[in-house]
């Protein structure tokens, strides 16, 4: 799961990808929501974030505005494969922050490039919790 601001700086992207089909070739992304960025610019957000990385996994994300409680994000996948790829070597590399491409580096706008956590958590749970 990748959550993205799109290359015109207007969108917030959450994509998914199984990675890898059984004959090495790779899958597309589905996009699993597409919003505009300004609902969240300057906000500070209440995230959370349940997956249960599996090949029958789930993927629950919610994103809310701190100062109204207002509901931005609300994605339930109660059935999506999780786990990347068809090998028993596959692995899961979980990334948070802001990712774009580096491909033209002139066009990052370092006043942009900020993200600040608070009471970020991470804990490995059992299925179901």
């Amino acid at each position: 799961m990748e959550w993205y601001k799109d290359s015109t700086g207007n969108e917030l992207q959450v994509r998914y990808s199984k990675g890898f089909n059984a004959d090495d070739t790779s899958t597309s992304d589905i996009y699993l929501i597409k919003a505009d960025w300004s609902s969240i610019t300057d906000e500070w957000l209440n995230i959370t974030v349940q997956a249960t990385f599996a090949e029958e996994g789930a993927f629950y994300m919610q994103i809310s505005r701190m100062q109204d409680n207002a509901i931005l994000v609300d994605i339930n996948e109660p059935v999506i494969d999780m786990w990347r790829g068809v090998s028993s070597e596959d692995f899961v590399r979980p990334k948070w922050g802001i990712y774009r491409s580096l491909a033209d580096g002139d066009s990052l706008r370092s006043e942009e490039e900020q993200v600040r956590f608070a009471d970020f958590v991470v804990e490995k749970g059992t299925a179901g919790n």
